[in-house]
């Protein structure tokens, strides 16, 4: 397997230490603050939705937290990490096009936000790991 080390790519892993951030705050909003975040987004979502998927954030987050602490993550994995962002990213243009019903407009800006961010990880990991060639 090949592997990228800080040296050869501090982008990637400045970039993954960002996202894991960014994941492990939201996750810990959404985890702690539920009903909070879910009436932000609008009457047609629940509470216990935003908890889970805060929950799975937390993991997502503990799961970058280990791979961007360490000095060289495999490029597979770094790729890996890339389409968990971008799956993230389509899923919620998705959602936003097919369900924006339950959304508020703070719930629409939200989201897209966040994707908008979730996608900046992505293209800066991957340029990132074009970078080692």
């Amino acid at each position: 397997m090949t592997t990228i080390t800080r040296s050869q790519s501090s982008l990637l892993f400045n970039a993954l230490l960002a996202n894991t951030i960014f994941s492990f705050f939201s996750g810990l909003l959404m985890s702690l603050a539920p009903a909070t975040v879910a009436g932000w987004l609008g009457s047609g979502i629940v509470a216990a939705d935003v908890q889970s998927l805060g929950f799975g954030l937390l993991l997502f987050a503990g799961w970058l937290a280990f791979i961007s602490i360490r000095r060289q993550v495999g490029k597979y994995t770094a790729w890996l990490i890339v389409a968990a962002d971008l799956s993230w990213v389509l899923s919620s243009v998705v959602l936003l096009a097919s369900q924006s019903s339950l959304f508020s407009t703070l719930g629409i800006m939200l989201v897209a936000d966040v994707a908008a961010v979730v996608l900046l990880f992505a293209l800066l990991q991957a340029k990132g790991i074009r970078q080692t060639g």
